[in-house]
């Protein structure tokens, strides 16, 4: 007949043990509920009594296997704002996850990040913000690109601030008269190349004209890689060499156009003429180095 209940109070301490149980005669499958705990007395069953029965350290003997999950784990917190996961190494904080009025947070006791609808904000580690105190990399542990569909505002959070725009790259330099036709113009040695920092466009070029063709006019360099703004005079550019018989005994100076992408050549004392195309000399270089702004 199965043991329905016992009754603990008529057992004597240590009067059961292992020893005296043979192998097999308490069946490890008992039916709920055959144990009616009520019957058994506050502290009647004690680990002393189930000294290495069961082991109350089960991580040493039963370490628990990495989860594996076929559907998302959902944790919840009863308040809106607030640390929801915290994570420790040897009993002391080392990162946590949490939300706060909707945005999530994670980071370590330092520093960590904020994803606030589509910024992301840097933090202290915990739910509060911090400004200009963050670092993004290191000098020995740098990030390698950045791709940037905007501007980046450097040195504070004005418009004035924002650089908007970096390019670098070549230009396609035609030294040519300001009127006429081709014909069998040619040049040749034609080298370019440009930086543009925001508004402001640095450029050098070099090049020799071997056939005048039909062109007339003023000496122009064209192609340059941008638009001028719509102001003349707004630019700082040199000449090493220009390709005209007077050039080291009278003043010529090559100047960006107003709204243009093309630079004339000026010369007089107050650069008040325009140079002709006349005036070139063929297979004699033209080096032109210097920057303007865009519009």
């Amino acid at each position: 007949m199965p043991i329905s209940k016992i009754n603990t109070s008529s057992i004597t301490d240590n009067s059961v043990t292992a020893g005296k149980i043979v192998a097999g005669a308490v069946d490890a499958d008992i039916a709920a509920g055959s144990i009616d705990t009520a019957q058994m007395a506050d502290d009647a069953v004690t680990a002393d009594k189930l000294a290495n029965a069961i082991n109350t350290t089960i991580a040493a003997k039963a370490p628990i296997a990495s989860p594996s999950f076929t559907a998302k784990a959902t944790i919840s917190i009863a308040s809106a704002n607030g640390d929801i996961l915290d994570f420790r190494s040897n009993g002391s904080d080392v990162g946590t996850i949490g939300t706060l009025g909707g945005a999530t947070y994670f980071g370590s006791e330092d520093s960590g990040i904020m994803f606030n609808g589509v910024n992301q904000n840097p933090t202290s580690g915990g739910s509060t913000r911090v400004d200009n105190t963050n670092d993004l990399g290191a000098a020995s542990y740098r990030y390698k690109n950045i791709y940037l569909g905007g501007g980046a505002f450097i040195g504070g959070t004005a418009t004035a601030n924002k650089l908007d725009d970096y390019e670098e790259g070549t230009w396609s330099m035609v030294i040519k008269g300001s009127t006429g036709s081709t014909g069998s113009w040619a040049q040749a040695g034609v080298q370019a190349s440009y930086t543009k920092i925001g508004r402001v466009v640095h450029f050098t070029g070099t090049g020799y004209v071997s056939n005048k063709g039909s062109y007339s006019g003023g000496l122009q360099v064209q192609g340059l890689p941008f638009a001028s703004g719509n102001t003349n005079g707004n630019t700082a550019v040199s000449a090493s060499s220009i390709p005209v018989a007077a050039f080291g005994n009278a003043v010529y100076i090559p100047q960006v156009q107003a709204n243009s992408s093309a630079c004339q050549i000026r010369k007089g004392t107050y650069l008040d003429a325009t140079a002709q195309w006349s005036e070139l000399v063929v297979n004699i270089r033209l080096n032109i180095s210097g920057f303007y702004t865009t519009a």
